[in-house]
C-alpha cells in the first residue's frame, strides 16, 4: 500500500491505525517522493494477540515528524506476505506537530538549521565542503573517512575538537535515515561544544536534544544503534555497555516527561 503525504515541509503527527485479521508484523516506510536516498521513517509494526478482540486485530500508533520533504511517500507492506492485502488502514490522521521548547547552548541553537538542512540533503549532495550560511560551521563530505595511513575507516562521522569542523562518510550516510543522519551530526557537534572525548557523555547529550526536537523515541534507539559501529570484540561490549546508557536515558525522559518541564524562550519551528 502506498499514500502520499503531501507535507510543505512542515513539522506534522501522523496517526495511522490499522485492523488486521491475525497477528502479523507490518513495515512502514516513509521517503522523500522528490530525492532519492532520504527516508524519513523506517518502521516495523508488530501487531499480536494482545491487539485482538472479537476476532479482529486493531493497533494505533502516532509517529511525530519534526523534520518532513515537500512531499512524502508512506509505503505499508505486511513483512510475511508482500503484494497481499492483510490489513487495512482504518484511521489516517495528519495534525499540526507542536513546537518544542529545547534548553540548550547558543551554538547548539544555531547548529540545528545546519544539521536540518544537511541530514535531509545528505542523500543527494555529491562529495564536497558545506559551510552554514553565517560560515559558522563546516561539513567536509567524503566519499569515505580514511585514516592517518589512508585506510578507510567504519565511522560515518568524525569531528575536531580544535575548529568543530565535521567530517562525515558519504558511503555511510547514505543509506541512513535522516534522524539517524540528525543524530550522528548532533553527536558530532557535542563533541566540539562541551567539549568531551567522552563517547557517553556525546551519546547522551546529544540524545536530549534529539528527543527535546521532536524525534519519536523509537528512531532514537535506531539512531543510537546504527552510528555505533563495533567490529572488534572490544568495541562490541563497548557499544552494548553505551547502547544500555542509552536505554536507559530514554526510560527515564519518559518517566520525567522532560519536554513538559522545559522552559526557554527559544523554541523549535
Amino acid at each position: 500500500m502506498r499514500i502520499p503525504i503531501p507535507c510543505h515541509k512542515k513539522r506534522f503527527r501522523l496517526t495511522i491505525g490499522f485492523t488486521v485479521i491475525q497477528p502479523c508484523s507490518l513495515i512502514l516506510i516513509g521517503r522523500d517522493a522528490e530525492n532519492p536516498n532520504t527516508t524519513y521513517i523506517s518502521r516495523e509494526v508488530s501487531i499480536g494477540r494482545k491487539y485482538f478482540s472479537d476476532g479482529l486485530g486493531y493497533r494505533e500508533i502516532n509517529i511525530p515528524f519534526p523534520l518532513a520533504p515537500n512531499f512524502m511517500m508512506l509505503d505499508v507492506w505486511e513483512k510475511d506476505k508482500i503484494g497481499r492485502n492483510t490489513f487495512e488502514v482504518s484511521k489516517f490522521e495528519i495534525s499540526t506537530m507542536e513546537p518544542r521548547a529545547i534548553w540548550e547552548h547558543r551554538d547548539i541553537h544555531d547548529f540545528i538549521p545546519f544539521a536540518n538542512w544537511f541530514s535531509q540533503k545528505a542523500g543527494v549532495l555529491p562529495v564536497g565542503i558545506y559551510d552554514s550560511p553565517d560560515l559558522k560551521y563546516m561539513i567536509d563530505y567524503m566519499s569515505v573517512i580514511k585514516d592517518d595511513h589512508g585506510v578507510p575507516m567504519i565511522t560515518p562521522a568524525r569531528t575536531s575538537r580544535i575548529n568543530g569542523r565535521i567530517e562525515a562518510s558519504r558511503h555511510h550516510l547514505l543509506s541512513l535515515s535522516v534522524p539517524v543522519r540528525w543524530f550522528i551530526l548532533m553527536h558530532e557537534r557535542k563533541h566540539f561544544q562541551l567539549p568531551t572525548s567522552v563517547e557517553k557523555i556525546a551519546d547522551l547529550t546529544a540524545l536530549r536534544v534529539f528527543l527535546d526536537y521532536g524525534f519519536p523515541k523509537v528512531e532514537a534507539i535506531y539512531a543510537c544503534t546504527l552510528a555505533m559501529k563495533a567490529e572488534t570484540t572490544m568495541a562490541k561490549q563497548a557499544k552494548v555497555t553505551r547502547l544500555k546508557d542509552i536505554h536507559s536515558y530514554i526510560n527515564q525522559y519518559i518517566i520525567n516527561n522532560t519536554v513538559e518541564f522545559t522552559k526557554t524562550s527559544k523554541v523549535a519551528a
